[in-house]
């Protein structure tokens, strides 16, 4: 599948613990217990993308959402709603670099296969970067 990088020279967008914090407020509109257990896990989890942009070269914003997406709800950070958090957080990501979910995918379906990666122990980055791309496209102006 096509790989969704920046052209060269244009920095990419990270999300910082602030704007986590927002999101994890508009996931709990939801349903769900208020109050983080893990600042920390959440902050760690945050630079996991930097860390494979800086290290390992990887500019593919797909792939670096999917370690996003895999870092926020893999650190339960939150008393609750740590699993939409971190996929709204990993669209706030592609957002901020130019590319959107597209809006013909329902909306309950990334719940659905949240839900059926976890029972089945297959909630891992290359599965996640597989699931996003082809439901990503770049934001037209």
């Amino acid at each position: 599948m096509a790989s969704m990088c920046l052209d060269e020279g244009e920095e990419i967008v990270f999300v910082d613990i602030k704007l986590v914090h927002k999101i994890h407020q508009i996931a709990l509109r939801e349903g769900g217990l208020a109050g983080s257990l893990k600042i920390a896990d959440i902050e760690s989890a945050l630079g996991r993308p930097q860390n494979a942009h800086l290290y390992n070269g990887e500019r593919d914003l797909i792939t670096l959402a999917a370690y996003l997406w895999h870092g926020v709800s893999s650190a339960h950070g939150y008393c609750d709603a740590n699993k939409r958090t971190a996929l709204l957080t990993a669209i706030a990501f592609l957002e901020a670099n130019g590319v959107e979910i597209d809006e013909n995918v329902d909306s309950k379906e990334p719940g659905r296969f949240v839900l059926e990666q976890y029972k089945s122990k297959t909630f891992e980055i290359p599965i996640l970067d597989k699931y996003l791309r082809p439901r990503c496209r770049w934001i037209q102006e």
